[in-house]
């Protein structure tokens, strides 16, 4: 398990609707953390790749990056911006990174928008990953009932790597959460 004390100071125990519509018990908000260790985390992911982030806490990351060749943003009309140093990118790759995934909705259409401009993502990345905590809730309203890659549903199939987990987050008493968490 990673130090969670990392990412507690930004932990807000009060109710949100996140961007998927999902209603919150509790949020993180990236702005409230030690961006100095925060930024050396992330450095472990690929210290040589360009990096995409999803606006607005994705962004925030990503600027948080040091030494990055190529840093794109992406938003939520599908807008990429390339913010590149040295000339330009590295490649037409990316990492993509988001602040939270809860239902992984926000990294499809970033992704999307990126390959639209032949921008591929070979890595997504997150700081914290709430997926496991809203599987049964995103199941139960999809039509497939989670049982295929459908567009309610398929966020949950993505391949995200994440610096920390509700999981981590209940196990470090930080959080609770109704139910268990899968």
């Amino acid at each position: 398990m990673t130090d969670v004390s990392l990412i507690a100071p930004g932990i807000r125990h009060e109710p949100l609707k996140s961007h998927s519509g999902l209603e919150l018990d509790w949020w993180w908000d990236v702005l409230e953390v030690n961006n100095d260790i925060l930024a050396e985390k992330m450095h472990w992911v690929h210290p040589f790749s360009n990096y995409a982030g999803i606006e607005t806490g994705g962004w925030n990351l990503v600027q948080l990056a040091p030494g990055r060749p190529g840093k794109l943003s992406v938003n939520k009309s599908e807008e990429v911006e390339i913010h590149a140093k040295w000339g330009g990118l590295l490649s037409w790759e990316v990492i993509l990174w988001d602040d939270v995934v809860t239902t992984g909705q926000s990294m499809i259409e970033a992704e999307g928008a990126l390959s639209k401009h032949g921008i591929e993502v070979v890595q997504r990345v997150c700081v914290l990953d709430r997926r496991e905590e809203f599987n049964d809730q995103i199941k139960a309203n999809c039509p497939c009932g989670g049982f295929s890659l459908c567009n309610g549903c398929r966020g949950l199939h993505l391949e995200v790597t994440s610096l920390f987990t509700t999981s981590d987050l209940v196990a470090a008493g930080l959080v609770s959460v109704e139910g268990e968490v899968e």
